[in-house]
């Protein structure tokens, strides 16, 4: 019989080999990952409610659906992490990871269908 062969099929006098430790290590990473994404769903908010949070959905939004930097019109236009210029109120964040979110919304709007403020809690819970 193949050595390889043996030492898969843990034989006598080989030990513990890389099949047989997967062979426990790999359940429970996956269960370790289920019980992450289980927390993660039954702690996430509804909808934001820190500035922060507002501020960069703002800005996403603003691209997204109304073409423009500018917050003006988006649900969370009332967001308090805002800075006005020319009349028009922006997001006061670096851009970096408000166009990263963009892009995120993007593809759920397409995917799904759903739209901010009609599907705010499903959007926010799936980004």
């Amino acid at each position: 019989m193949n050595k390889w062969l043996k030492r898969i099929r843990g034989a006598p006098g080989v030990g513990l080999t890389w099949a047989v430790a997967w062979g426990f290590v790999g359940p429970l990473l996956v269960g370790l990952l289920i019980a992450a994404a289980v927390a993660m769903l039954l702690t996430v908010q509804p909808s934001p409610h820190l500035c922060n949070d507002s501020t960069r959905l703002a800005f996403a939004d603003a691209l997204v659906n109304h073409g423009t930097f500018a917050i003006d019109g988006t649900y969370f236009e009332s967001t308090c992490d805002r800075v006005t210029r020319n009349g028009k109120f922006y997001s006061d964040k670096p851009p970096v990871l408000s166009l990263g979110l963009a892009g995120v919304l993007w593809f759920v709007q397409t995917a799904t269908g759903w739209r901010i403020p009609d599907d705010l809690s499903a959007v926010y819970q799936t980004i």
